[in-house]
């Protein structure tokens, strides 16, 4: 109990700290999917905003190969013509530029405008015609009723601040009987597999992680509040204008001494704070909150985790040709797809479902 009031007196602190300046949610989006090195390799080649080319040897490439591969054959096999489709949270156009030959024509939909300059300097790049960028929030689409064949995302529901009311206003501009196909964040299995020794009958409070990091030439402190019950996540960017103490602090916040960490806050001049906040689903309430909101699911798969073991497997394999690892990736990653397609749910830190809107 002292413990989890420690993390509640560590948030409040960061969140109402008279110097700080709480940014919107899309600001926050700015540096966590363009900046954050984290992110950025997947989504981004570099400042220009151009996706670079996949690269084999790299495992979070596979993955993207392979969210593509589904993606585009869920949308192919469902529909008889080319639909017209949505993607929402679309960011830097992913993966809004990897579906729009199987198209008619594509809705980039995001609500952070530099995120979508990105966008358009992709769509130059991938020279596309059938591409619409539009800047909104999932919560209110301009868009009319039934006017979506289907909608994609990757990994956008986590992110709105109302789940609830963002896949109703999907289900409403979706056609009856269209499809949604999205990436969704498995939080229980990461729990799992990452924090397995923990009792989480007993673990209550956040676990707290903090890195010092450069970011258009400031020195800040990022600061990611992991809360294991209930799931959320928040993280924090603290730009530190001394710089005193700031790696004691990280490590100190590493270590969970949260009377400690507060102590060095108070001394610290900061300049603003930033958070995000990440909800963090299970199968069972993905499940949930898709059927409470209209929709029947057809399917639903455990990813990333199966296709990293898989190509592990492959990079450690002695008797590994290289070249043809390199030389089939496309072909290697359709028969990813396959193995994904076989797994269940629980066996991923992300969920590929298919869900049917059943309005009438």
């Amino acid at each position: 109990m002292k413990n989890e009031f420690m993390d509640n007196k560590l948030t409040e602190f960061l969140i109402n700290h008279e110097k700080a300046r709480k940014l919107t949610s899309s600001e926050v989006t700015y540096d966590r999917f363009v900046y954050d090195s984290d992110y950025s390799p997947m989504y981004i080649s570099n400042e220009s905003g151009i996706f670079r080319p996949l690269n084999p040897l790299l495992q979070q490439d596979w993955s993207k190969k392979v969210f593509i591969n589904l993606f585009r054959t869920d949308i192919s096999s469902r529909y008889s013509t080319k639909p017209v489709v949505m993607d929402i949270g679309s960011g830097t156009g992913f993966p809004t530029f990897h579906i729009s030959d199987i198209a008619e024509k594509v809705y980039s939909v995001d609500y952070s405008s530099e995120l979508q300059n990105f966008a358009e300097r992709n769509k130059i790049e991938f020279c596309t015609k059938n591409v619409e960028i539009v800047n909104a929030k999932g919560e209110e689409l301009p868009f009319c009723d039934n006017s979506m064949d289907c909608v994609i995302m990757s990994h956008y529901l986590e992110f709105t601040y109302d789940p609830i009311r963002a896949l109703s206003e999907l289900s409403r501009v979706l056609k009856p009987n269209g499809y949604l196909v999205g990436l969704t964040s498995n939080w229980k299995q990461a729990i799992n597999r990452v924090f397995g020794h923990l009792d989480r009958d007993v673990i209550h409070y956040p676990l707290l992680r903090a890195e010092v990091k450069e970011l258009k030439g400031e020195r800040l402190l990022k600061y990611r509040v992991c809360t294991l019950n209930p799931h959320f996540e928040k993280t924090f960017y603290l730009k530190i204008a001394e710089h005193k103490h700031l790696e004691l602090l990280a490590e100190v916040i590493n270590e969970g001494r949260l009377n400690m960490a507060i102590a060095i806050l108070s001394e610290l001049d900061i300049e603003y704070i930033q958070f995000a906040i990440c909800r963090q689903f299970d199968e069972q309430s993905i499940m949930k909150i898709y059927s409470d909101c209209g929709f029947d699911m057809i399917t639903m798969h455990g990813v990333r985790v199966p296709i990293q073991d898989f190509i592990q497997g492959l990079l450690t394999d002695e008797d590994c040709d290289f070249d043809y690892f390199s030389q089939n990736f496309d072909k290697l990653a359709r028969h990813m797809v396959r193995i994904v397609r076989s797994t269940s749910p629980i066996y991923g830190f992300d969920m590929y479902v298919v869900v049917k809107n059943m309005k009438s």
